[in-house]
């Protein structure tokens, strides 16, 4: 059993809960939600020292409770990828034993499921992003490698860039230098290469030339 003294108790931005942080005997800091009402049920102060039951008692009859219902309530206003929420609820302050629990918890139940997460992503972004693109974004997420390299193997950016570069040429005077270089912009903004970028500009102002 380890002695723990509560080192500071402080409101959040938009007071709706106090954040509690502990220290143990190896000195680490763990915080935790609760609220001011919660303060007082437990009769938490500053400086008060404890034995670690009355965090498990607080765990067991708040905390596991309350991240669950976190996680469902983000998880309804939009998806996330495993990293993501481990991230949300870190921010929010559970300690990341709680998190780890949390996390697990929805990956059993299938309400956050990479693989998913990165397809609807691509169906959502692949008429208006390259694919390069797309894959760094969900990697930057959190999405394995093995499951991008999987699931955007047979992908090509072709179709997406003639759609794109055509939309945004319509009414542009791509002899002028500005209104050209404005549309490089965007298409290099959206993951194609300058190569590819000059490649189909060429085909485009070639194809208005024998058009004119």
């Amino acid at each position: 059993m380890q002695v723990l003294k509560i080192s500071r108790v402080f409101g959040s931005r938009k007071e709706k809960y106090f954040a509690l942080i502990y220290l143990d005997k190896s000195a680490e800091e763990t915080c935790f939600p609760l609220y001011p009402s919660e303060l007082k049920k437990y009769g938490i102060t500053e400086g008060l020292e404890c034995d670690d039951s009355l965090y498990y008692k607080i765990e067991k009859e708040i905390l596991k409770k309350r991240i669950l219902a976190r996680c469902g309530y983000l998880l309804a206003k939009c998806p996330y990828t495993e990293k993501e929420l481990k991230e949300k609820l870190t921010k929010d302050h559970y300690p990341q034993k709680l998190v780890d629990m949390a996390v697990s918890k929805m990956k059993d139940l299938s309400y956050i499921d990479d693989e998913d997460f990165a397809l609807r992503y691509i169906e959502l972004n692949k008429a208006k992003k390259s694919m390069k693109l797309i894959r760094k974004e969900l990697e930057q997420k959190g999405v394995d490698k093995s499951i991008t390299d999987e699931i955007c193997a047979d992908d090509s950016d072709e179709e997406t860039l003639s759609a794109l570069a055509n939309k945004k040429c319509r009414g542009v005077d791509l002899s002028d230098v500005k209104q050209k270089n404005r549309v490089y912009r965007f298409l290099l903004s959206r993951g194609f290469s300058f190569e590819e970028v000059s490649a189909i500009l060429e085909k485009i102002i070639n194809r208005s030339e024998r058009e004119a």
